[in-house]
């Protein structure tokens, strides 16, 4: 199975998936991510994980040949980038953010392009759109 094809039925999926509960579950998420802004350990090990699967991601797929292709690869990019931000700005200043986020339209408007982008991603990856 070509590495695209693979990437865009998992990434696709989850993007269906936490679009949906992210949308759905507005209330649920915005004190977990409020929290999560005022954790240090906790960002650490979330900013670890994301540029550790953001590297493998641009490593073994930086290719921009498609729409798909190229989704993956700014998928991976961003992954790298925000695992990056996260071990190195203070914790101040993430949280400064995040406030400006925890806003209910960020949590509607999230969930549904998540929703879109997955949609894409799934049906490129079952070859829905050939």
């Amino acid at each position: 199975m070509e590495l695209t094809t693979l990437l865009s039925q998992v990434f696709g999926i989850y993007l269906i998936v936490g679009g949906i509960a992210i949308w759905y579950r507005k209330s649920y998420f915005a004190p977990i991510l409020g929290d999560f802004a005022h954790d240090p350990m906790l960002r650490l090990i979330v900013g670890t994980l994301e540029l550790v699967a953001g590297l493998f991601i641009v490593l073994t797929h930086n290719i921009w040949s498609s729409a798909a292709a190229s989704l993956i690869s700014l998928f991976g990019w961003m992954l790298a980038v925000e695992g990056a931000f996260y071990m190195i700005v203070s914790d101040e200043f993430v949280a400064r953010i995040y406030k400006s986020l925890l806003k209910p339209w960020w949590f509607v408007f999230g969930g549904i392009f998540a929703l879109v982008v997955g949609l894409y991603l799934t049906a490129s990856g079952f070859g829905l759109l050939s």
